[in-house]
């Protein structure tokens, strides 16, 4: 089927109660890292508005909520901070962002609190980032939600500016600087790679075909026929589209007995392997009672996707 192996990460953002203790997320992570796991993930939001969703839990609390369903009271971590955090605790896995709410951050503070991170955790940082759908938490920060798409442009090209020119210029409809330092660089060559998530809407897609080297799909039936529109425009750019990661969310299929039924979950990784996806996530703590319960569970994971023969 491919000669590939694909990578498997674990979405540490959502506890499946609300009472699951935060530091979980670290004995997670490391449980990930023991069992040969790629990738962890961060995500969430900075603050939830009164629109986000009901104040209650979803019916079913392991389920990975939507917009609409958040409870306003969910306890999200700090993506980046939970990231430094996580740098300590582990040594090889990498660290990764889904999704982080770019245009809420000032994007030179961004570009350093990243490069800090990529450095003190030997290279291993992946931002994902997208511009969220919450114009609560835009009014809130003081940043403007009908300009987040320009602010994101803005972001992305200081950062990539930031990380490789000493001094560093930039000039921009939502940001201007000239001459600046900033250090330490990140470890990787050409910077912390970038990648989107969101719809392939018009500025989606043209944003990631500029300047990304991912994209986080949404799961959906027609997702197969997105990833051939996506290639097909990186080839008319003059990109390999080869190189670019594709990332599959695998939201649990729940069985009769309210559980995640591992077999209904994946059993569409061959086709969307053959579609073109490297990489697939799927939220731990929906999988999880305790944390002393995930090597079990990343251990069976993976065994799956073996036999699938995709590992």
């Amino acid at each position: 089927m491919t000669d590939r192996r694909v990578r498997l990460g674990a979405i540490l953002t959502e506890r499946h109660t609300l009472e699951a203790e935060p530091t979980a997320t670290i004995e997670v992570a490391q449980h990930a890292e023991a069992a040969g796991w790629d990738i962890v993930y961060m995500g969430g939001h900075v603050i939830l508005g009164s629109h986000s969703g009901d104040d209650g839990v979803a019916a079913n609390p392991r389920a990975q909520h939507r917009p609409g369903q958040i409870p306003p009271a969910y306890p999200y971590l700090e993506p980046l901070t939970t990231l430094a955090t996580l740098a300590g605790a582990t040594r090889t896995i990498r660290l990764g962002t889904a999704i982080l709410i770019a245009p809420l951050y000032q994007p030179v503070l961004l570009a350093k609190m990243a490069a800090t991170i990529d450095v003190l955790s030997g290279g291993r940082l992946e931002l994902g980032v997208a511009s969220s759908w919450q114009e609560d938490e835009y009014r809130a920060l003081g940043a403007d939600f009908a300009g987040r798409g320009q602010r994101m442009d803005d972001l992305i090209e200081a950062c990539r500016q930031l990380w490789s020119d000493s001094p560093a210029s930039y000039h921009g409809p939502t940001l201007d600087f000239d001459d600046v330092w900033c250090e330490p660089k990140p470890v990787q060559p050409g910077g912390i790679p970038m990648w989107f998530g969101g719809d392939l809407h018009p500025p989606g897609l043209a944003r990631i075909v500029r300047f990304g080297l991912g994209w986080y799909a949404r799961r959906n039936p027609d997702v197969p026929a997105q990833v051939r529109r996506l290639k097909a425009a990186l080839a008319d750019a003059g990109r390999d589209p080869e190189v670019i990661d594709l990332i599959y969310p695998l939201r649990p299929v729940f069985g009769d007995d309210g559980r995640p039924d591992l077999d209904r979950t994946t059993e569409t990784i061959p086709r969307m392997v053959e579609a073109g996806f490297t990489t697939f996530v799927t939220g731990a703590f929906a999988w999880l009672d305790r944390p002393g319960d995930a090597p079990e569970l990343f251990g069976r994971i993976e065994d799956r996707f073996r036999t699938l023969g995709v590992r």
